[in-house]
């Protein structure tokens, strides 16, 4: 937990710093780049955050013309949230920050020690996440 705390609390000041937006809006972004036109509800529970959080992340990202929500076709009262050009354009800005933080925290490590760390960190996830699934019934 505490690596985990301290690798959020370094790479939401550097992407403040560099491109003016949090780690909570960048998880969004990063979600959407992952999948294109959720519902605002799944958006929340996929990057893990209340929707009433969720909806001012949205309000923010969509006022500097990252995302733009669109009626769901099926329910026009539900929103489905986009990533706009402005946005794709904008992941590749933040990811040219996450490579040099990246270099900064791995580069000391040779890559087979580097991959056997991210192995490792990915098997411990996926576990965690099979057995919280398993405790939920899900």
């Amino acid at each position: 937990m505490d690596i985990g705390r301290l690798l959020r609390k370094l790479f939401d000041a550097r992407i403040r710093e560099q491109v003016g937006i949090s780690s909570a809006q960048w998880a969004v972004l990063l979600q959407l780049a992952r999948e294109d036109g959720p519902t605002q509800s799944a958006l929340a529970e996929q990057i893990e955050i209340e929707q009433s959080s969720l909806v001012r992340h949205i309000d923010n990202l969509e006022q500097m013309q990252l995302i733009e929500r669109r009626a769901d076709a099926a329910d026009r009262r539900t929103n489905r949230i986009h990533l706009t050009e402005k946005g794709e354009a904008f992941i590749l800005k933040v990811k040219e920050v996450v490579t040099p933080l990246r270099e900064e925290l791995f580069g000391h490590l040779g890559a087979e020690q580097e991959a056997t760390t991210l192995k490792t960190l990915n098997d411990i996830k996926s576990r965690a996440e099979k057995l919280f699934s398993e405790k939920d019934g899900k």
